[in-house]
């Protein structure tokens, strides 16, 4: 058993999920995708870790093996209970993993479709409290009291999700989420098919939520702007893999990956007197294969060496034959101005920031 620090609820270890490519009349496995390749991070109680990345990037693939919706390939999941026992949520099995769960939940990118649209609000609020046994008195007055936290009127609690907004609806899916009084949510994109009024309404609510109960949260999104808003820490996915990671404010005012610094010049700016993506230096990237390496049966793989080779614009032969590791700045000045716990795996890093990429 892994020993956390008193302020860590989870610690993910090298994580992996590679998923068999098939091919043939007899659907022989000929190789794997690389979803997420040896992924590890930490995050603290009460805080708020953001996965970011382009689609396909592993991000969602991740959070559900941190709730062990998929099972890893390899890895751990340590995991404080709300008893403060640490368990590996990797390693447990049938009645165990239902155990765990009742302390980490999940609120799902679409909150239509994740709802079961034949069943009324408070059946679907109260599906979690029946499953642990809760009897039909003690679900009502729960739900109606999840109702008023989430800002829903519990009068509505006979209704069905098509009658409620895409807000209402999400705010359903957050309630349920809530049900059996969690210390850790993973929120899969839980505001990208909402408006963007709609978006701040939620975003406030799982504030508040986060500083009324004490929960923690590992926020799975590709908006940029909707990350440094919520979130603490922030790690960057491309590829299966995390390129950097550090706190929030650190991350976007002065990356030290290539590929975030794309990411953060692509994003638009909030003023509407300034052209979109008028700031992108097109020299920085080329265009380049985005989809997860597939390595084949002999244990050869599609290319070797840094996976963002392709569109960086300053790779060297040392990037095409070398990956670069998750690390800290090799310079004491770049350790004492960015610190210690900024992370990327770039072999250019220092020079890079030096440049102001």
């Amino acid at each position: 058993m892994a020993e956390l620090a008193a302020d860590t609820i989870l610690r993910v270890e090298g994580l992996k999920k590679h998923f068999p490519v098939r091919r043939g009349l007899l659907q022989r496995v000929v190789g794997s995708v690389k979803a997420v390749d040896d992924v590890s991070f930490s995050v603290q109680q009460g805080r708020t870790l953001g996965l970011v990345g382009e689609s396909g990037c592993g991000k969602t693939t991740t959070g559900r093996m941190i709730l062990r919706a998929l099972d890893p390939t390899a890895g751990q999941v340590w995991f404080r209970q709300s008893d403060g026992q640490v368990v590996d949520m990797a390693a447990l099995r049938g009645a165990e993993i239902k155990q765990a769960r009742r302390d980490m939940q999940m609120i799902f990118q679409d909150p239509y479709s994740s709802l079961n649209p034949r069943m009324p609000v408070m059946d679907l609020i109260a599906e979690p409290l029946r499953a642990r046994g809760w009897t039909r008195p003690d679900c009502e007055s729960r739900v109606a009291e999840l109702m008023d936290l989430v800002g829903l009127d519990a009068r509505m609690i006979r209704r069905y999700p098509h009658a409620f907004s895409g807000g209402q609806r999400q705010r359903i899916g957050i309630a349920r989420a809530l049900a059996l009084k969690p210390s850790l949510i993973v929120a899969d994109e839980p505001v990208s098919a909402l408006d963007v009024s709609v978006q701040a309404q939620i975003l406030n609510l799982l504030q508040a939520l986060q500083q009324d109960l004490g929960l923690t949260l590992v926020f799975i999104a590709h908006d940029l702007s909707v990350v440094r808003y919520l979130c603490d820490q922030v790690a960057v996915m491309y590829q299966g893999r995390i390129v950097e990671q550090g706190e929030s404010e650190a991350l976007f005012t002065a990356p030290r990956h290539p590929y975030t610094a794309t990411l953060l010049q692509a994003a638009p700016a909030p003023d509407p007197h300034v052209p979109w993506m008028q700031d992108i230096d097109e020299t920085e990237t080329e265009a380049g294969d985005t989809t997860a390496p597939v390595e084949l049966v002999d244990g050869t793989t599609a290319a070797g060496g840094c996976a963002f080779v392709p569109r960086c614009a300053h790779a060297t032969d040392l990037c095409r034959q070398q990956g670069p590791i998750l690390m800290p700045g090799s310079t004491r000045e770049s350790q004492v101005q960015y610190g210690a716990a900024h992370l990327a795996a770039c072999h250019h890093q220092d020079e890079l920031q030096l440049r102001g990429i």
